[in-house]
């Protein structure tokens, strides 16, 4: 029988190999082929790899699954509008979805909009972005000495700030000079914590004020959190 000699080699090895999976099922190439070595079987992990692809053993990554709906809760639960609608003509239904990408640090989201229409047109995400809400944030500034130094530049500095963050996809929104432990208090609205928080690094890298940055919740958010309690 003509076989090459690492064929009856191979077929000695791969029952140990499926051994070590059935014994640690979540054993990669490099663990299995550690595994035999420790049992005493000599073979190389390139080969185990090998073996592992060609008998279906490698290990399936698992993936990361990360729960978006809380059906269990104490708040108000909506009811489905377009449930028993079937529209018939444009403009009639617009639907909205919400999508979770990983990326390292957590996750992002993408927002895209739909409208049923003629040709099922597909709204831009700058659209969909320029209509999301915005998050209310408190910045509360006193002047550092270099500043007070330079106070009669503070409403171009002030001016230069509103840019900024403009910039950024955000707005100052009010601005109130205040008697007691703050010099300014700056009611600014930004898309999320990132921006807010990389706002306030660049207005402090200036070196003419120091913040302190609360996050508000308005009125109805206030209420609904308080609704939710045990």
């Amino acid at each position: 029988m003509e076989l090459a000699r690492s064929t009856y080699y191979d077929e000695r090895k791969g029952q140990p190999i499926e051994e070590a999976r059935a014994e640690f099922p979540r054993y990669g190439y490099r663990r299995v082929a550690a595994q035999l070595r420790e049992d005493g079987i000599v073979v190389n992990h390139k080969k185990v790899m090998r073996l592992m692809k060609e008998h279906g053993l490698t290990v399936q990554p698992r993936r990361r699954y990360v729960v978006t709906t809380d059906s269990d809760h104490g708040g108000p639960v909506f009811p489905d509008l377009a449930k028993e609608v079937t529209p018939t003509g444009p403009n009639q239904l617009w639907v909205a979805d919400i999508t979770y990408i990983a990326i390292a640090r957590g996750f992002v989201y993408l927002e895209v909009g739909s409208r049923v229409d003629d040709g099922l047109e597909v709204m831009a995400a700058p659209q969909a972005k320029g209509k999301r809400a915005m998050t209310t944030y408190i910045v509360l500034v006193n002047w550092t000495e270099r500043g007070m130094q330079e106070v009669k530049k503070s409403p171009q500095r002030l001016d230069a700030a509103k840019k900024m963050l403009k910039q950024m996809g955000g707005e100052i929104k009010s601005v109130y000079m205040t008697m007691g432990e703050y010099d300014l208090v700056v009611v600014c609205e930004a898309s999320d914590d990132a921006v807010a928080a990389r706002f306030a690094l660049q207005l402090g890298m200036l070196g003419n004020v120091r913040t302190q940055t609360l996050k508000a919740f308005p009125e109805a958010a206030y209420r609904e959190i308080i609704a939710s309690l045990g």
